[in-house]
């Protein structure tokens, strides 16, 4: 009888030491750490509370999830803590403004965007602005101030806003994308409402764009506008210029200017008028210099319309420097008259040009041949000539801003059959009219050779066809 009370009594000890499985997480573990199971049958509670069959004892478990990065579970608030029970992975969803993961189980969240990127592309045209979107932005507070006032100011979903009509001045736009808390930079646009006028303010008119000779064009990254012109050797060469005078009166005209020779001088005609523009200061050339200086003539008298201006190399023997010396242009300022034009009231399709020969690039059969200061008859006083020889004859490369027809009139005295050629086009026999005499130059009929000219840059070619002539110049007139 006792042995079997000890053996009852041995049976019953160890049932009480034979506790449930248990599963074992740690809140302290590392992000790639798994609680740790030590039996798969502890995961099959699913209450909060539980009964060990062999001691009785009813094991508690907390109503709120805990969780690491992978999983969650319900840890155990009886005397038993290292169990849990409700163990898996997270159920992971996307927030509606995409900017976070959450679980639907616990209260894991994870963060996919902290920040968001300035939006880009800013413009401002005809009363809207618009610009690029941002990812994952859900709106766009924009904001528009002039003199520091707030015009426009509006949160909105498109990236493209109706701001209205706005007065004539300057205005700032700032756009910030926004999601949430989250904000990005403010992207900024300065923009000009202005009344549709045009502000007549002084003119830069670069040297390299007014040359009728390609040979008196340099490249340099240190000039104005990347280039200038030079190579003025002979009396007669220069650069022709074109402007526009919204209203006649007087300007001031001022070169930009480099010389090696102080007090060296070109000469300035316009509508009539010369004047002797001196280069008094020695900045060496321009290619080792890069050194500009500036000479102003004042009062220079315009015409209503289109003016044409040459400055050109002009002088004699008895000069100091001896015929004018030699300068080198980089660019000419025409003052404006600061005031607001309507453009739609003006003409301003060029309708003539009148090249000198000159200036262009002259070509004869005897090289040492150059241009003659034969006075009034011819304009500006210089003229080529005798071109006596196969090929002789002068080139010109000029620019015409709107195309149409155009009748091409050499002025020239001597014989008047001469070959034309324009662009790459057929060099073709013209007979411009009866022979005159050589200082006695005319302006041949409008009739004789008319040509189609696009708007751009254009090369003609005016050679002699069986005897000589004298060239003044080209007159290239809109057939209107």
């Amino acid at each position: 009888m006792r042995s079997l009370l000890l053996i009852a009594f041995s049976a019953l000890l160890l049932a009480s030491c034979s506790c449930s499985p248990t599963i074992t997480p740690s809140s302290e573990q590392s992000s790639n750490s798994e609680p740790t199971e030590e039996s798969s049958d502890s995961s099959t509670i699913s209450s909060s509370a539980s009964s060990d069959a062999t001691t009785g004892h009813v094991h508690t478990y907390s109503d709120e999830y805990s969780y690491d990065e992978e999983y969650h579970w319900r840890q155990a608030t009886c005397e038993h803590s290292d169990l849990v029970t409700d163990l898996a992975e997270h159920d992971l969803h996307v927030s509606e403004d995409g900017l976070e993961q959450y679980c639907s189980v616990c209260d894991y969240r994870t963060t996919f965007v902290d920040s968001l990127d300035k939006p880009t592309n800013l413009a401002f045209s005809d009363g809207v602005l618009s610009f690029d979107a941002v990812e994952h932005a859900a709106s766009y507070k924009v904001t528009v101030t002039k003199d520091s006032d707030t015009v426009f100011e509006e949160t909105v979903t498109e990236t493209s806003v109706t701001i209205g009509e706005l007065d004539v001045g300057t205005y700032v736009a700032s756009v910030i994308a926004k999601n949430g808390s989250l904000e990005s930079e403010a992207a900024i646009l300065s923009f000009e409402i202005d009344d549709g006028l045009y502000f007549d303010g002084d003119l830069i008119i670069e040297a390299e764009n007014s040359i009728l000779n390609p040979k008196h064009y340099s490249l340099d990254s240190h000039a104005h506008n990347g280039a200038y012109a030079l190579a003025f050797d002979d009396c007669g060469q220069g650069m022709y210029f074109r402007y526009y005078a919204f209203e006649a009166g007087n300007r001031d005209v001022t070169v930009t200017y480099s010389t090696g020779m102080a007090n060296s001088y070109h000469t300035l005609f316009i509508n009539g008028n010369s004047y002797k523009v001196t280069y008094s200061e020695n900045t060496d050339w321009f290619g080792d210099s890069h050194v500009t200086a500036d000479v102003t003539i004042q009062d220079v008298p315009f015409v209503l319309g289109w003016n044409e201006l040459y400055l050109i190399k002009n002088g004699t023997g008895s000069d100091d420097p001896s015929y004018g010396g030699y300068a080198q242009i980089d660019y000419i300022t025409i003052e404006g008259t600061q005031q607001k034009f309507d453009l739609t009231e003006f003409d301003m399709v060029a309708n003539v040009y009148n090249l000198e020969g000159e200036a262009a690039k002259w070509h004869w059969t005897s090289t040492s041949q150059r241009p003659t200061n034969w006075g009034g008859k011819f304009s500006l006083g210089y003229g080529l000539g005798e071109m006596n020889k196969d090929n002789d004859g002068v080139t010109f490369s000029f620019y015409i801003a709107d195309g149409g027809t155009f009748a091409l009139r050499p002025v020239l005295g001597g014989n008047k059959s001469l070959y034309v050629k324009v662009d790459s086009g057929e060099k073709t026999k013209y007979e411009f009219g009866e022979y005159t005499q050589w200082d006695d130059p005319v302006t041949t009929d409008a009739s004789i050779c008319q040509v189609e000219l696009e708007a751009g840059t254009h090369t003609i070619d005016i050679t002699r066809y069986d005897n000589w002539f004298t060239f003044d110049k080209l007159v290239i007139e809109r057939i209107v």
